[in-house]
């Protein structure tokens, strides 16, 4: 007797042991399959983009490796091709092995196109892409490197990571991919996986304004039980600081267990952080086999320095920053605006600024400072009555930019000055605006354009100009 309960404390301990070598195994193969790497990965060379990487389990002996890049299309050059403008670049994709063995070589022809040379040159607008390689697990060195066709600018980044298998018994999670957006999707998108649209935030940056951090990641090797309990696994989530300091830390939750795999998306509150860089850490533990398992994932939050722009709330400020939106908002968000205390003013310029902003993936709100650039520009270099912003060229300048095309027609014996703007946008074709100088003042005003909801005037060559 003393011999059979000798053995089976022996074979417990083992077992419990061998557990708990598992566990520890997997969590540091888990977390530390891109170790020795700080992400995002910023190119070098003359071309600029973003780089980060995820990996999910693929099929037996494989694991998905997932690559994503961001790309400006200002850092582009255009050409005009049948009327569009259009970008293209070669993505050169090149991983070795820890044998120094080339296994992936291959080269991909993008292209990109700009609806109009305003939009091509705009901070706000960007190229984002994902390319897929499925790859055994080990050490790989990765390079990614873009060229760009028409300006002939390269950059590259290189990336040293270590792949994974997710095919064991151990519980594992995936990356987790930080997105910039996440839906219901069941295309075959190129951004689709398990029926959710994932738009990658290569950047890893979002803005506290957009409230939310989405995520999604897949957890593997859970133990389905029969018992209700132990057939549910427990998830939490955490938020730290750089130094692994807990900031907040989210209440867990016991979720059913649907197989031996689970796809999670979750997108968490972030608006009340601060400005700065941080850890998000997903902890999953198996209630029937008590395997627990951490992944952590850096990102970084940007507040809108808007605060500072706007705070002084005078009655010059507040007609200064009524002129700024009229051009954009809407007469429902004027009259609201015109009603609304000094403290509620300036909530709602926060607000309408904020929600223009496209583009969570860079930290600064590149619509507002691209409308500002141009009503300082329209201020002064055009003529009004109070301001170049609320002459009538300087209200086209700040809605449509600068043209693509001006024709400069100075006064003459039998003909007042006038300037012909067109801007060239894929789709419409050319679209043009006609300023006729009517008292000799140097103020244009507006007499005819092309654009449907301005004003309209075939004759007014010969009604304006003599």
């Amino acid at each position: 007797m003393m011999k059979n309960y000798f053995c089976n404390t022996l074979y417990k301990n083992t077992v419990l042991i061998f557990s708990l070598l598992l566990f520890f195994c997997g969590y540091l193969y888990s977390n530390n399959n891109l170790a020795g790497q700080d992400f995002p990965i910023k190119s070098q060379g003359d071309l600029i983009f973003t780089a980060d990487i995820n990996t999910f389990r693929a099929f037996i002996g494989k694991t998905k490796l997932e690559i994503y890049y961001i790309i400006k299309l200002k850092d582009l050059q255009f050409q005009t091709v049948n009327n569009t403008l259009k970008a293209s670049f070669s993505t050169r994709l090149t991983i070795t092995d820890s044998t120094d063995q080339k296994i992936v070589s291959k080269e991909i022809i993008n292209s990109t196109i700009a609806h109009s040379r305003i939009e091509m040159m705009q901070e706000n607008k960007v190229v984002i892409n994902q390319i897929n390689q499925y790859l055994s697990p080990g050490k790989y060195q990765i390079q990614l490197q873009i060229n760009d066709l028409n300006s002939k600018k390269s950059g590259s980044c290189d990336i040293s990571t270590r792949i994974v298998s997710y095919d064991s018994n151990v519980l594992s999670i995936s990356g987790i991919q930080l997105a910039s957006a996440i839906k219901v999707d069941t295309s075959t998108n190129k951004f689709v996986k398990n029926n959710n649209y994932v738009k990658p935030n290569p950047a890893r940056q979002f803005i506290f304004s957009r409230s939310n951090l989405n995520f999604y990641f897949e957890i593997y090797n859970l133990v389905p039980n029969d018992s209700e309990f132990a057939n549910t696994f427990t998830l939490s989530y955490a938020i730290r600081d750089t130094n692994g300091n807990s900031l907040i830390d989210y209440p867990s939750k016991n979720i059913k267990k649907p197989g031996d795999s689970c796809v999670k998306v979750q997108a968490i509150d972030i608006k009340d952080f601060e400005t700065g860089d941080y850890q998000l850490v997903v902890t999953v533990q198996d209630n029937f086999s008590n395997q627990e398992i951490s992944a952590i994932k850096k990102f970084a939050i940007y507040q809108p320095e808007l605060t500072n722009w706007i705070l002084p709330m005078t009655k010059e400020d507040i007609k200064n920053y009524r002129n700024q939106i009229k051009y954009f908002a809407t007469h429902q968000q004027l009259d609201l605006f015109d009603r609304l205390s000094p403290k509620g003013k300036e909530q709602f310029l926060l607000d309408f600024w904020r929600s223009k902003d496209t583009t969570p993936e860079t930290p600064a709100n590149e619509f507002l400072q691209d409308c500002f650039s141009r009503i300082h520009y329209a201020n002064n270099n055009f003529k009004g009555k109070d301001d170049g912003l609320n002459s009538d060229m300087g209200r086209i300048f700040v809605i449509y930019g600068q043209p693509d095309d001006i024709e400069n027609h100075t006064m003459g014996m039998d003909s007042k000055a006038y300037e012909i703007w067109s801007y060239f946008t894929t789709g419409s074709g050319k679209q043009s605006f006609v300023f006729v100088d009517r008292n000799n003042t140097g103020i244009y005003y507006l007499v005819h354009s092309t654009v449907e909801g301005e004003i309209k005037n075939p004759g007014w060559e010969q009604q304006e100009l003599r």
